[in-house]
C-alpha cells in the first residue's frame, strides 16, 4: 500500500498507461491536424494515459480505501486489449473545446471495466460518475472557434485511421500537481490485472 505521510488532500485520478507506440500514432495525428491551422493547445505526449475515473482532491484518509478498491477492479478483469481510432470534438462540432481519438475494446469490456471501478470506488467513498462513458485521449484543447462544417470534414476524414492494437494490464493511481506552466503526473500505485489464459 502507498504511504501517506501528511494530511494534506492529494489530487488524483485512476488511469491506463499509453505505450509509446501508440503514442508515436498521436503525434502522427497530431501532425496532420496542425496542417489544419486550428488554434490550440496541443496535448503533451510525454503524459498521455486513458483517464478512467477523475477524482480530484481527496482526503488522505481514502487513500487506502481507494487502493483497495482498485485491487478488487482488477481481481475480478483480465488483460485485454484497446486500440486509438478516429478523431473527434467535445461537446459537439458546433461548440467544440477539445480533439480526442476514440479508444476501444472487443466486446465492451472496457466499459464493463469502467462500470466495476466507478461502482467500488462509490463503495470507498468516492462519488459515482454522473457522465456517459467516452473513453478518449485529449489531443488538443482548441483556443478559438471552429466552423463546424471543417470540424466535420475533419471527422471523416480520420474516421478509419487507428492505431495498433495495445494491451492493458492494469490500473494506475496517478497523483496530479498544478504547476504555473503545466500539470505533472506521478503514478502511485498499479492493481495488476490477471493475465489471459486464451
Amino acid at each position: 500500500m502507498v504511504t501517506i505521510n501528511n494530511n494534506k488532500s492529494l489530487r488524483l485520478f485512476v488511469a491506463i498507461p499509453v505505450p509509446d507506440k501508440v503514442v508515436r500514432f498521436l503525434e502522427g495525428v497530431q501532425i496532420s491536424l496542425k496542417k489544419l491551422g486550428f488554434r490550440a493547445a496541443w496535448s503533451g505526449m510525454d503524459t498521455m494515459h486513458l483517464t478512467l475515473k477523475f477524482m480530484g482532491d481527496t482526503p488522505a484518509e481514502k487513500i487506502d480505501p481507494i487502493l483497495a478498491a482498485l485491487e478488487q477492479t482488477a481481481r475480478d478483469h483480465e488483460s485485454f486489449e484497446l486500440k486509438a481510432r478516429g478523431v473527434g470534438v467535445f461537446p459537439s462540432v458546433k461548440r467544440a473545446r477539445v480533439i480526442w481519438t476514440g479508444v476501444r475494446s472487443e466486446n465492451e469490456v472496457l466499459s464493463d471495466l469502467y462500470q466495476r471501478l466507478d461502482r467500488h470506488l462509490g463503495k470507498a467513498g468516492v462519488p459515482r460518475s454522473k457522465k456517459r462513458f467516452s473513453p478518449h485521449l485529449t489531443l488538443a484543447r482548441l483556443k478559438t472557434r471552429v466552423d463546424s462544417r471543417q470540424l466535420r470534414e475533419m471527422i471523416k476524414a480520420f474516421q478509419d485511421v487507428a492505431s495498433e492494437r495495445f494491451e492493458c494490464t492494469g490500473l494506475d493511481l496517478y497523483q496530479s500537481v498544478l504547476t504555473p506552466s503545466r500539470a505533472v503526473h506521478t503514478r502511485m500505485f498499479r492493481a495488476k490485472f490477471n493475465q489471459r489464459t486464451g
